[in-house]
């Protein structure tokens, strides 16, 4: 035990990690950063297809970005995964 920290509390679950579809500003090599570039057609369908690969994975939860381009690739991924799956934005990230 180190302090009021007890290593045997903590309980190591799987982390998936999706970033969002190709935009305009992606597909030019230029940095968007919180500027809400939305996906193009590219991104639309890289989405789609990203979402389809998280289907039976057991995801409880979908934390996303405010801006358009994560909420578009969220709202896939929401509809592919286990049902009762929760999400929410985060103010962070972009």
């Amino acid at each position: 035990m180190h302090g009021a920290f007890q290593e045997d509390t903590l309980t190591p679950i799987p982390f998936w990690f999706l970033r969002h579809g190709e935009t305009d500003w992606n597909a030019q090599g230029i940095s968007q950063g919180n500027v809400d570039i939305p996906l193009n057609a590219t991104g639309i369908a890289q989405a789609r297809a990203a979402a389809e690969r998280l289907r039976n994975r057991g995801i409880a939860t979908i934390v996303a970005s405010p801006l358009s381009r994560a909420r578009v690739t969220e709202r896939a991924a929401t509809r592919m995964v286990t049902t009762g799956t929760t999400s929410r934005s985060s103010a962070h990230g972009g």
